[in-house]
């Protein structure tokens, strides 16, 4: 479909660079998701606009080049999310999911879900969804039914920022 605009990748890019050189200058956490996938697109523009997210830039790991994303964490990024944070860490899946909650501001919560057995059953809920993410994807109304899963190449335009 359509490539994310040419300054949100240079912002994209310089954010990690500086996340990998000096973390505590990077202004952003990055977010890698599933751009050919119509339930995590929902998924993205929802949480686009919650309050918080001006903390976060989002964008598909097709679209990341490297050396912003290394081709491990473009490869795991095809099965789970992955937030790239200012500080140098890199999550994924339910614990990436834990962290989009705090930075939302449900701090308390992402904490408690964070501590064992909690946070177990959150990776596990995270790989139920993601393994059925195309399923969901049908159901949801207004949503691209394609998921990189199925192998299909077009990328959804990402949400804007």
């Amino acid at each position: 479909m359509s490539e994310p605009p040419a300054s949100a990748k240079a912002t994209a890019r310089s954010d990690v660079a500086l996340a990998k050189s000096e973390p505590s200058k990077a202004s952003r956490h990055l977010l890698l998701w599933d751009g050919r996938c119509g339930f995590c697109q929902r998924c993205v523009t929802w949480l686009m606009r919650q309050p918080g997210a001006s903390r976060l830039h989002a964008m598909p790991y097709q679209t990341a080049s490297s050396p912003m994303v290394t081709p491990e964490i473009r490869r795991a990024s095809a099965r789970a999310m992955h937030v790239l944070t200012t500080d140098g860490r890199v999550l994924k899946a339910g614990r990436a999911s834990l962290f989009l909650l705090e930075v939302l501001g449900w701090r308390w919560t992402a904490r408690v879900l964070g501590w064992p057995p909690f946070v177990w059953l959150v990776e596990l809920a995270y790989k139920l969804i993601a393994v059925n993410r195309n399923r969901l994807s049908r159901l949801i109304p207004n949503t691209a039914a394609t998921c990189s899963l199925d192998g299909d190449d077009n990328i959804i335009a990402p949400p804007d920022q």
